[in-house]
């Protein structure tokens, strides 16, 4: 940390969760299906008509090295955004994506819309496969859709309050308390020592201004002690119903992967690079 930000890390300081805003999103999608708003089985093309338009990486030509692209022709669903199984991949996480950014002399998206950001083709066909991706923020989308509200506005109706949560947003601009009460971001050295980053994080866009969308799988803001109040809302679900249903709970700690994606997750699970 800067040294003049020197002080030990308290339960009300504020951090960037990243991906256990996937948790929260997770549940909010849940409660629609629990209302009957939307169905885990069936394509999402009806609210989110972009990722019909999706094209499969299907290999690159030999001799040029042009990707092969085709249209995916298995529907994707709500269950694959929700496991990571749609065939979306964050940008720079697979050899063959990084082969299609470096073919299109791209780097990976730092757009500050979610639509933007996440528009590479997917790497296999929906439920084929695994891969770590953006699936949750596209469910995201999908709350808002449904709902008519932005995923903040949604959880803090849904999720936070009913949970007592006071300290969490996407958007620290909104927010200058918990702005006051954010930790500086750190790396660690070759050497192995800790040092402070000004390095632009994933919760900027390339102008390094504060994203525009609320991203779903990575966009939260909040304290240590406000997130366990999520975790333990979640855990005791099958005492109180408070966030989601006891049924809607069983299912949230069910298997929910095909026999091909178990197999693809847990490949990566033996990749020493990934672990």
């Amino acid at each position: 940390m800067k040294e003049e930000n020197a002080k030990p890390l308290a339960l009300d300081t504020v951090m960037w969760v990243a991906s256990c805003t996937k948790v929260m999103t997770s549940i909010c999608a849940i409660q629609l299906v629990e209302r009957g708003l939307v169905s885990l089985d069936e394509p999402v093309y009806k609210h989110i008509p972009e990722l019909e338009k999706f094209n499969v990486l299907k290999g690159f030509e030999e001799d040029t090295g042009k990707p092969v692209e085709e249209k995916h022709t298995i529907p994707m669903t709500l269950r694959h955004l929700l496991t990571h199984s749609s065939g979306l991949t964050y940008e720079g996480l697979h050899p063959e994506n990084m082969a299609w950014l470096a073919y299109h002399k791209r780097e990976p998206s730092t757009a500050g819309k979610l639509l933007e950001r996440f528009d590479s083709p997917l790497l296999f066909e929906p439920g084929e496969s695994w891969m770590y991706g953006p699936g949750i923020d596209y469910a995201g989308l999908l709350v808002e859709r449904v709902t008519g509200k932005t995923l903040e506005e949604y959880m803090k109706a849904n999720l936070w309050e009913p949970l007592g949560i006071k300290d969490m947003t996407f958007f620290l601009s909104s927010r200058p308390d918990m702005q006051a009460r954010m930790a500086d971001m750190s790396m660690r050295t070759e050497e192995g020592k800790v040092r402070y980053t000004g390095a632009r994080m994933p919760y900027h866009d390339g102008e390094r201004n504060e994203v525009a969308d609320c991203m779903g799988g990575q966009g939260c803001f909040t304290s240590a002690e406000e997130y366990l109040k999520v975790l333990h809302g979640l855990l005791t679900t099958d005492e109180n119903e408070k966030i989601l249903k006891k049924e809607s709970l069983e299912m949230f700690f069910s298997p929910q992967l095909s026999e091909g994606s178990k197999a693809a997750l847990n490949a990566v699970l033996q990749d020493d690079m990934v672990c």
